[in-house]
């Protein structure tokens, strides 16, 4: 258990630095701040121990937050939406190139954000429509393709995703940093990008340019309910199962200490039940989650203290159990 504190409602992660709110709407960070990400000036604050509440969020009831390589994003419960840490890409979406910008409200022009997601130097959120807007670097086709797609947008932009998903009502967009995906209404899971490692999950690892479309995951019949890019693997969720695929060098999937094969399809993930769950997010190398009753728990790599334990010690009890 990460602290002890059971009134969590939301986590995030993305390489090793975290994020979360409170079910009372506040938000606390902690891990790693190389970029800014948790808010705080990279030069005098490096790192965060303990979770920590970001200068100038105190005072609001937010909804939504995740962190990208070195940035971060937020929603509140009124539809405003915030950005702060590195810009050097445009990933906050407020019209600057800078390299650290503080904790800010940002300009949509009248959109209400319903959802928000950070990753590498990319960012994009839902609308309260459930169309999605996205920004920041495009350097391996993360914003769409054909004549839509921008270089480096560093406002928010509509995207063109193909004509499979033209008309779908988008629930959820994550990433890592060069791999997206969108869950739709009906279920239906889509991801592009790199498939090094074979974390797109689509049965292979080849890195062709057919994987830069957005490719449905598994088959007609599969519901998916949710998902998470982070790092070089896809978790997603199925029938209260957890499913993973990509790396699995430092436990990523929780098959196991002694299984740290690669995965190229979605794998079930053993000891996990996903309706013990009130809601979890992919961190770099695992898996990060709060539970119904308010605990905070975590499996997979901890070789900078994910799992915030001492660093480069392996738990047999997160690798693959909750």
């Amino acid at each position: 258990q990460i602290g002890t504190d059971s009134d969590w409602s939301k986590v995030s992660s993305y390489s090793t630095s975290s994020i979360a709110i409170k079910n009372n709407g506040e938000l606390y960070v902690w891990g790693r701040n190389s970029g800014g990400e948790l808010g705080f000036d990279p030069d005098t604050t490096p790192e965060i121990l303990i979770p920590t509440q970001i200068p100038g969020s105190e005072n609001i009831n937010f909804t939504h937050a995740d962190i990208g390589s070195n940035h971060g994003l937020a929603s509140d419960i009124d539809g405003n939406y915030y950005g702060w840490g590195e810009n050097l890409s445009g990933q906050l979406g407020n019209g600057e190139i800078q390299t650290y910008e503080e904790f800010q409200l940002i300009d949509t022009g009248g959109i209400q954000i319903d959802f928000v997601s950070a990753a590498g130097r990319t960012s994009g959120f839902i609308t309260e429509g459930g169309s999605m807007r996205m920004f920041g670097s495009n350097d391996a086709g993360q914003l769409g393709y054909g004549e839509d797609a921008i270089t480096n947008p560093n406002t928010p932009i509509e995207v063109n995703l193909g004509t499979e998903l033209e008309n779908a009502t988008i629930i959820k967009y994550n990433s890592s940093a060069i791999a997206q995906g969108v869950l739709t209404d009906e279920g239906q899971l889509w991801v592009w990008g790199d498939n090094d490692y074979g974390r797109l999950g689509l049965g292979h690892a080849d890195r062709t340019k057919e994987n830069y479309y957005p490719n449905r995951v598994g088959g007609t019949t599969d519901i998916w309910t949710d998902f998470s890019h982070s790092g070089l693997n896809l978790y997603a969720v199925k029938d209260n199962k957890l499913y993973a695929a990509g790396q699995g060098d430092h436990n990523n999937i929780g098959l196991g200490l002694l299984n740290t094969a690669n995965q190229f399809s979605m794998t079930e993930v053993p000891g996990v039940d996903m309706s013990e769950i009130n809601t979890w997010q992919s961190s770099w190398g695992g898996f990060i989650s709060i539970k119904n009753n308010g605990e905070l728990w975590g499996f997979g790599g901890n070789w900078k203290g994910q799992l915030a334990r001492s660093p480069d010690v392996q738990w047999q009890n997160t690798v693959n159990t909750i």
